[in-house]
Formats: C-alpha cells, sequence, structure tokens
C-alpha cells in the first residue's frame, strides 16, 4: 500500500567499548578495503617491467602519504600524525622493497600477488607476538600493502574527508590511513568488527574524544549506510535503528552527557581539595602515550598508574 514505510526492527550489538560516550547518528559504511587479488603468472621478458611498475606505485603511495600527514596536521594536530610517518617509512624500506621485488623475480608473479604475499608473511609475524600494542601495529603493514595494491590496480582512493555532519563509521576495521582521512567535526563515533583496545581506531577516537565500539563481529553485515545507529562506548553497546524509546532514553543520556562534560570543563581548574582543607593530587591511569592529551584537558597533575 502506498504512504506505508516499513519500519525495520531494532537491533542490539555487544562489543568493546574503547571510548565512552553515546553518539546517536546516521550510519556510513566503509567497504571493506581489502579486495580480492589475483596471481598472474608473467613471461620473463616482462619481469623487469613489471618491477618498474611496482617501484612507480610505490613512489605513488609515498606522495599520498605525504599529503595525509599534511591533512592529519591540520585536521588533529603534529602529534598524530606519527601514524601515517611509520607507513612513509615502509614504503620507504628499500629492504621490504628488495624483498617484494625478489618475490616477483623468482615467481614470475605479478606486483600485486608479491605485495600481498610478502606483507603476509610479516603480518603473520606480527601474529605471534605476544604484547597486544606490538600485535595491533601489524594493521600498518596491512595498509601500507593495500596502498601500493590500489595504486597498482588503477583504483581511485576514496576520500572521507567530506562526509555528512552527524556519521557514525561501520567497517571491518578502519585501516588508519582511512582513520587519518576522517574529519572529527563530522563523525560522531566509529563501530569495527575487529580491534581492540590498542587498535589505531580505538587510540584515534581516545585521542578526539568520539565514542567507539569495536570487536562487534557482523555488524557490517546487517548496517546499511543511512539508517539510524546509536552507539554506547562506555557499555560497547551498538543498536541499529532503535525503537522511539529507545531513542529518547539515549538522547536523554546523551544530554546528560553532554551536560556533565561541560560541568567538568568548568570545574577542571578548581583546586582539589577538601572541605577540611586537604589537598588531594588528582592523576590519571594511562595505557598509551596517546591517551595524554585527553586527561591534560581535564587537568589531571600526573600519571599514576601506566
Amino acid at each position: 500500500m502506498r504512504g506505508l514505510v516499513r519500519k525495520l526492527p531494532e537491533e542490539r550489538f555487544e562489543g568493546i567499548g574503547v571510548c565512552q560516550g553515546v553518539a546517536i547518528g546516521k550510519a556510513f559504511l566503509v567497504d571493506d578495503p581489502r579486495g580480492r587479488i589475483v596471481r598472474v603468472f608473467l613471461p620473463k621478458e616482462q619481469i623487469e617491467s613489471e618491477i618498474h611498475r611496482f617501484r612507480d606505485a610505490a613512489r605513488v603511495a609515498q606522495q599520498q602519504v605525504k599529503e595525509g600527514i599534511e591533512r592529519v596536521r591540520v585536521v588533529l594536530d603534529s602529534d598524530h600524525a606519527y601514524i601515517l610517518e611509520a607507513h612513509l617509512l615502509m614504503l620507504q624500506d628499500r629492504t621490504l622493497g628488495r624483498q617484494i621485488e625478489n618475490f616477483i623475480r623468482v615467481n614470475q608473479a605479478n606486483a600485486e600477488w608479491a605485495v600481498r604475499d610478502v606483507t603476509q608473511h610479516l603480518l603473520e609475524a606480527y601474529g605471534q607476538v605476544e604484547d597486544d600494542y606490538l600485535r595491533e601495529r601489524g594493521s600498518d603493514i596491512e595498509d601500507v600493502a593495500h596502498r601500493v595494491i590500489k595504486v597498482l590496480s588503477g583504483k581511485e582512493h576514496r576520500d572521507l574527508s567530506n562526509l555528512a555532519e552527524n556519521s557514525i563509521i561501520v567497517a571491518d576495521d578502519l585501516l588508519p590511513s582511512v582513520t587519518a582521512d576522517l574529519d572529527p567535526r563530522r563523525v560522531l563515533g566509529f563501530v569495527t568488527n575487529v580491534g581492540g583496545w590498542t587498535s589505531h581506531t580505538s587510540i584515534i577516537a581516545r585521542s578526539v574524544n568520539i565514542p567507539a565500539v569495536v570487536g562487534v563481529r557482523t555488524v557490517t553485515e546487517r548496517v546499511r549506510s543511512g539508517e539510524t545507529i546509536i552507539i554506547d562506548g562506555t557499555t560497547g553497546t551498538v543498536i541499529l535503528n532503535p525503537s522511539p524509546e529507545t531513542l529518547l532514553f539515549y538522547t536523554e543520556q546523551r544530554q546528560r552527557q553532554q551536560q556533565q562534560e561541560q560541568h567538568d570543563i568548568e570545574e577542571r581548574e578548581l583546586p582539589a581539595v577538601t572541605r577540611d582543607g586537604q589537598e588531594i593530587k588528582l592523576r590519571a591511569n594511562i595505557e598509551l602515550i596517546e591517551e595524554i592529551d585527553t586527561y591534560q584537558r581535564f587537568n589531571a597533575t600526573g600519571v599514576g598508574l601506566y
């Protein structure tokens, strides 16, 4: 019947809340950037030209990263540019480049396959590292590989810096370069299938104080761009197509959160002294150096536990 709009049922997902707060907005689904790579067997006379094609792609990728570093410095600050600066060093690393070129020569493989194969072995090595933070850095290698492969395949770089306001990013995983492209003034929150407390998505979300939930597993299979979505970065809850009652509840939660944030900012310069004159030192517990900026905004006097 005309005039009737089918109301989608409310769905709830649970993940890991990595930056507290409530965000209510429209979902923007980011496609999985890794894509499918096909191996091509090359005749020997094409090997050197394929190596030159790889070198040209690496140079283009370096230029893209340099431009990304400048964008990060403008939108965020110079401190956060370290993510892409690390990518630039990888792209400039001749040892890694020689490994890829050698794979092309020995296996007579196309450059896309060589990049994927060599970096996959590096990722497997990172996967064996016990330290959570270092293991998460494998995403840097994956991001660099994806960038070079995209240049080789001729795909356009997707610009996410001009999203509509009140967007909530939903993705399988946000590679560091994608996260660095986002404008935090337009993005209200992040939701990803994978990731943990030390992933780049989590670090940047906390640095710019944007609610984020990671490790939601199958959320990208259920979400469509434009649908209303709520994320609670404190509890790790994600709600798709909320009912009117749910929407009202979280809208009120968000209002209370904003009032509390304003109250905290107004009182952050007041001395931490009890009524009987006892001074209290307010220090922060942190897990990552990148969190210091957040605690400085709230006037913490130091670090209590690192």
